[in-house]
């Protein structure tokens, strides 16, 4: 790194020492370059409530109308 900063990454885990990856619960730069380097699959590492599947399905729900406003 340019910095010369040495983290360790644990993917099976899902763990980097910079931290970003345990609170945000996405790939930081370290853990990408993990993937890189061991040609993995990043979306096996993204939290669900990221994906788009999970964003999709939180607006997916049934209402009732309210109405004639005019009544």
């Amino acid at each position: 790194m340019p910095n010369r900063k040495v983290l360790a990454v644990d993917l099976a885990h899902q763990t980097c020492d910079c931290g970003r990856f345990q609170v945000e619960r996405l790939p930081c730069l370290y853990v990408i370059a993990c993937y890189a380097n061991q040609r993995l699959d990043w979306q096996l590492y993204v939290n669900n409530v990221y994906k788009m599947i999970d964003v999709y399905n939180v607006y997916i729900f049934e209402s009732e109308s309210l109405g004639d406003p005019e009544i």
